[in-house]
């Protein structure tokens, strides 16, 4: 008889999980909090912006970023059939060409998002650079390069024992340089391309992320980005949910996690409410909590902590909202 498996968390990770699981001959079920699928990532369609037979316009988060860099997600996204697709839902994804850096009261530089592909972009980067104009002055942009060298040539143990406890901010002496070089180089390109704060994050992970971001953008054939080619919902997040139901996942929607209960050390059950506000409780051999750090700090109870004394970090974690705006263009541009 097969594993039994409760994911706690419809969203990118426990649609991951669910996915490896069945693909592995597990009985897994789903729970997602929301009436709709894909946790932080879904769309989220405005009420009454359809008109004319289209679907009502939908919300995004952001803007879908997957760099060239990322591996995991695209494997998964290859494996998710889509009609028409050879790759399936990979083939929802197209490359990024350019990009704009939006500035009060100054140009607005367009350049290129991937290694030229002909003499044409060859020379209309060149000619980008060499008019954006971003005023950081030459000394400070020399340092921010010979920071980038640093990590480059520092091995595991310095980036986990020195890097990891280092703030990005502090790493490139962003305090000591002009404004814009903090507003380009330390806050922009961090909240930008690793949607992560510069005086917070730490010098391991931005710069890493950065460097890799800088290789996709150098590597011939490479992109630095990755966008879908519809909603989120319509072009991954429902065919994922489709998948893996083939594979005989039960996901269910409005199913938020209730409770865990604890016996010998060891999650018993989880008790998981449904929409007219009962509560079930369900059990499983294994079980996999999916949920946003800042709702799973509510279920750390004192059983809890004691099976797992390492869980009492998660409350340490500072987290951030992030928002977002759309603009929707009647013409193709």
């Amino acid at each position: 008889m097969a594993k039994t498996v409760v994911v706690l968390g419809g969203g990118i990770g426990g649609l991951s999980a669910a996915h490896e699981l069945a693909s592995r001959g597990y009985s897994v079920r789903v729970f997602e909090a929301m009436d709709i699928p894909g946790g932080k990532a879904r769309s989220v369609r405005l009420a009454g912006t359809g008109t004319d037979g289209r679907p009502d316009l939908p919300g995004e988060h952001g803007f879908r970023f997957f760099p060239g860099f990322y591996k995991h997600i695209t494997d998964s996204m290859r494996r998710i059939p889509y009609a028409g697709n050879v790759d399936g839902v990979y083939d929802n994804l197209v490359q990024a060409t350019q990009f704009q850096i939006a500035r009060m009261n100054q140009t607005d530089p367009v350049l290129v998002a991937r290694f030229p592909q002909s003499l044409a972009e060859f020379k209309e980067a060149i000619v980008a650079l060499a008019t954006a104009n971003f005023g950081i002055p030459e000394l400070e942009a020399v340092f921010f390069a010979t920071r980038l060298v640093a990590l480059l040539s520092s091995c595991d143990e310095r980036r986990l024992e020195q890097w990891e406890k280092m703030s990005w901010w502090d790493f490139i002496a962003a305090d000591k340089m002009s404004k814009e070089y903090r507003l380009y180089l330390a806050r922009g390109l961090t909240r930008s391309l690793v949607a992560m704060r510069a005086e917070t994050g730490s010098t391991r992970t931005v710069g890493y992320i950065l460097l890799q971001l800088v290789q996709d953008l150098l590597r011939p054939g490479e992109t630095l980005d990755r966008l879908l080619n519809g909603p989120t919902n319509d072009v991954f997040i429902d065919p994922w949910v489709q998948h893996i139901q083939q594979l005989g996942v039960d996901y269910q929607l409005q199913r938020p996690l209730a409770a865990i209960h604890m016996s010998g050390g060891r999650v018993a059950s989880v008790d998981v409410a449904r929409a007219d506000g009962t509560v079930e409780n369900v059990t499983a051999d294994h079980y996999v909590f999916a949920i946003p750090v800042d709702r799973f700090v509510h279920f750390l109870t004192p059983d809890v902590l004691a099976a797992a004394p390492s869980l009492a970090n998660l409350t340490r974690l500072q987290t951030e909202w992030m928002n977002g705006i759309q603009f929707y263009l009647r013409d193709d541009v």
